[in-house]
């Protein structure tokens, strides 16, 4: 907000609206402000990854991973074609959350294509975004699994997963015209977008919201790419909807869930509770809850509204300091697939892939209220840990949990995870930069290409490196003209011995803030910014408060968490670390595709190999842990002031 005369205005205008306001008028008076810095991250369409680690992977989901998946998408296509043709097909049986998987998919194609043009692969996109506009009501509705069953429009709309799958209508409609410059697919996602307008808003048929939120941010991204403000009203008030017992039971205890019966829940479980300006805590249904947490955070982006910002933080903090795995995983509960209690964390618990695929888009939206190196530090290591975890180095098998410990095998148990998982990891490249119209911020590291326009000038940066392997990095940068701006890189949160040169000469006394380097200099096309982070072996430590590792340690490297495997370590994974532990690591191109091992011994000296979480489970069945047993004097250690891991010392 501009001022705080300006800030009270807006603040007594919302709430008039939000108790006194008619759906028409809310229509008319909704207010798109956004924050006094303006930070949007530089599209994927504009970036090109060129290295060794990413690159790979990503071939691997466009040549294997995208072909070896359509036949689980079949049932989806099937039930659309039979809409259009007159002759109802019910294929996708009861599986009313499914037909999210071929948005999802789409959109991983827009990814893979921008990254690997394909004319065949294009051409059957096309073919598929034909089918799903054919199946399209007149009036706009699109959800096909109630079209085919003849249910009424957004019909108990909280049960239903309809609100879920069109939220991912709508983010793959925006990625593809962001890519291809097509209307095809946003002219669907802007009918859908307007008959829920009317259905929810202009004529309040419904009162309910989103059972399973998705639908907010996703109606915010189709805002971004039209301009049309009735998708933010419609974002905004379907999260405040929420918190006024539409749905659910309340339980005795606010964050133990307990399953009423087959389709009814706890309000905990939609987050609807209490109002999201009363909720101090992220509960219930752990992808819910996070893309909901999305959403709010979306509609502070466009609005500058103080309510949505301190609800976006407060809920920010106590998932990443009370509620997230060493991984950037989230989610331990079986029951109800949900958060825990503060520090509830046990490391055989559930962690859904689609869970750390939710906190990798909030981390990159946090960077867009503010540069904070927090938020980058959680986007990295849930990329590279949790989210890369999910899906198997070949590509075409799949992990539904992701816990810290057990009997692991990977297996092809096709639910919304898959999908989710491959279209985050192609899309890799619209995470790595955040820019002004004068300042450009680098959040993530790796060989890659990137233009970037500022306000007046046209800048590209091509990264070169081993990240994250090695932390030595090369920046070209090539300003289309000479000119002085500000470039800020991140030190990453693992990191705490670096270096930085610019053409040779090194740097010294730097300005940092948030966690970012600051260097501000004429920049010419050509000149090279070297960054060296220190990258040791290190042990880390979680808060005495989360009972499941007291007393144990797990072994990280840069932004990777390590674990053993029962093939590496004569089938046992139940470990003491020696007192005065030393670890080696070495780069092994012949195993797992290329990973960096880590060698260290047990208190009975016996040897023992650690090798990327990410890459467990790659060679059959096997045993797995995360965090080993070591001696660990907390009476002597200083005050933890709210951090949830560090490094042991």
């Amino acid at each position: 907000m501009k001022n705080n005369l300006h800030g009270i205005i807006y603040l007594a205008i919302s709430l008039f609206v939000i108790i006194s306001c008619s759906p028409n008028e809310q229509k008319e008076r909704i207010e798109v402000k956004g924050l006094d810095v303006i930070i949007t991250p530089v599209p994927v369409s504009n970036v090109t990854i060129q290295d060794n680690f990413w690159l790979p992977k990503l071939r691997i989901y466009k040549e294997k991973t995208i072909p070896h998946s359509w036949s689980y998408l079949e049932s989806i296509l099937k039930e659309a074609k039979g809409i259009s043709n007159g002759q109802k097909d019910q294929s996708m049986g009861g599986a009313r959350w499914h037909e999210s998987n071929i948005y999802k998919h789409l959109e991983a194609i827009c990814y893979a294509l921008h990254q690997f043009p394909d004319k065949m692969l294009e051409q059957k996109m096309d073919s598929v975004i034909k089918i799903i506009a054919a199946a399209q009501q007149p009036d706009g509705y699109v959800y096909i699994w109630g079209i085919s069953r003849d249910l009424p429009e957004w019909s108990n709309v909280i049960i239903q997963d309809e609100s879920l799958s069109i939220g991912h209508l709508y983010e793959a409609a925006v990625a593809h015209y962001g890519l291809f410059k097509n209307n095809s697919f946003l002219n669907i996602a802007k009918k859908s977008a307007d008959n829920a307008f009317e259905h929810f808003v202009a004529k309040h048929v419904e009162k309910g919201f989103p059972g399973h939120a998705g639908m907010e941010l996703g109606l915010v991204e189709l805002f971004r790419a039209t301009n049309n403000t009735n998708y933010l009203s419609l974002s905004r008030e379907f999260i405040e909807r929420r918190g006024h017992g539409l749905n659910g039971n309340e339980c005795d205890a606010g964050e133990r869930l307990d399953k009423m019966e087959s389709r009814f829940y706890p309000l905990e479980y939609y987050q609807d509770h209490k109002p999201f300006r009363e909720q101090c805590k992220i509960v219930g249904h752990a992808v819910r809850g996070v893309y909901f947490l999305t959403g709010i955070l979306d509609v502070a982006l466009e609005t500058g509204d103080k309510d949505y910002i301190n609800a976006a933080e407060r809920l920010w903090n106590n998932l990443t300091k009370r509620k997230m795995f060493i991984t950037a995983g989230a989610g331990p509960l079986s029951r109800m697939e949900s958060f825990g209690m503060d520090y509830e964390l046990p490391n055989d618990g559930l962690n859904e892939s689609c869970v750390a695929v939710g906190i990798a888009g909030l981390a990159s939206k946090m960077l867009r209220l503010k540069t904070n190196s927090e938020y980058s530090d959680v986007l990295e290591k849930v990329l590279y840990n949790a989210i890369l975890h999910a899906i198997s180095l070949d590509g075409t098998s799949f992990n539904y949990n992701n816990p810290l410990q057990g009997d692991l095998q990977r297996g092809n148990f096709w639910s919304c995870c898959p999908p989710n998982t491959y279209r985050t990891l192609l899309g890799i490249g619209k995470y790595m930069y955040t820019q002004t119209a004068e300042d450009i911020f680098v959040h993530l590291y790796a060989g890659s290409d990137a233009d970037i326009k500022l306000k007046n000038n046209l800048v590209k940066i091509i990264q070169e490196t081993n990240y994250p392997w090695a932390g030595d990095i090369k920046l070209t940068i090539k300003p289309e003209k000479s000119q002085k701006f500000n470039i800020h890189y991140r030190i990453p949160g693992w990191c705490k011995k670096y270096s930085f040169s610019v053409n040779g000469q090194r740097l010294t006394s730097l300005p940092q803030e948030n966690g970012y380097l600051t260097i501000n200099r004429l920049w010419t096309e050509g000149d090279i910014v070297q960054i060296d982070f220190d990258m040791p072996v290190v042990l880390m430590e979680a808060n005495p408060l989360v009972k499941s590792d007291v007393g144990k340690v797990a072994i990280q490297r840069g932004p990777i968490v390590y674990a053993i495997e029962g093939l590496d370590n004569g089938g046992s994974v139940d470990v003491t670390l020696q007192d005065s532990a030393k670890f080696g690591f070495q780069y092994n191109s012949n195993l797992l595709n290329g990973i960096v091992t880590i060698s260290g011994r047990t208190a009975i000296d016996k040897p023992i190999v650690a090798i990327p979480y990410y890459a467990l489970a790659n060679r059959g069945k096997s045993d797995t842990n995360v965090w080993l047993r070591k001696k660990i004097d907390h009476e002597n250690s200083k005050r933890w002031d709210g951090e949830l891991y560090r490094i042991y010392h």
